[in-house]
């Protein structure tokens, strides 16, 4: 992976994915799916600072940035999620959970992740409306997420900030 954005877009797609099986119910379940999928985004964003050397009154702070900032980013995940069907979900899902167990167990790099979200979307073989929607609510997340990821960057060191994929600030 070349560029602090293409981590980023990792990011998004792994905690979308992460997320996918939480999202797409209706009335009070959709509020529990909301609920499990801002958990998953706090508990994922948590191992992932903890990875990168964030620790003590940091990583204390750092936490709080997330948790304010977790309803915001399931609820936008829930909506692009929204787009799919159940079994476009649970097929995305799959591959990605299989993917981000690959990384974790350590038979798969964490860049040839974002190729493997990328191929199992593409698979999906969505309808050029329905894919332009969920380009749009993608998007939309992937905002929510930098929005927290703006909010964090204080708190991180420049190279801690590059593996959480935070794009360097311009100049």
């Amino acid at each position: 992976m070349k560029s602090p954005t293409s981590k980023f877009l990792l990011t998004g797609c792994i905690t979308a994915a992460l997320c996918i099986s939480w999202s797409g119910a209706s009335g009070q379940d959709a509020a529990k799916a909301s609920a499990k999928a801002a958990e998953i985004h706090v508990s994922f964003t948590k191992a992932r600072l903890t990875l990168i050397g964030v620790s003590g009154d940091a990583l204390e702070k750092a936490m709080k940035i997330v948790e304010e900032h977790a309803p915001k980013v399931a609820e936008a995940r829930a909506k692009q999620n929204a787009i799919l069907t159940p079994e476009q979900r649970q097929a995305l899902s799959k591959a990605t959970r299989e993917a981000a167990i690959g990384v974790k167990d350590g038979t798969k790099q964490l860049d040839s992740v974002s190729a493997d979200v990328a191929a199992a979307l593409k698979s999906l073989n969505l309808p050029a409306a329905q894919k332009a929607k969920y380009d749009a609510a993608q998007q939309a997340a992937l905002e929510a997420v930098k929005a927290q990821n703006e909010a964090l960057r204080p708190l991180l060191t420049p190279e801690q900030q590059s593996k959480m994929g935070i794009p360097p600030m311009k100049k």
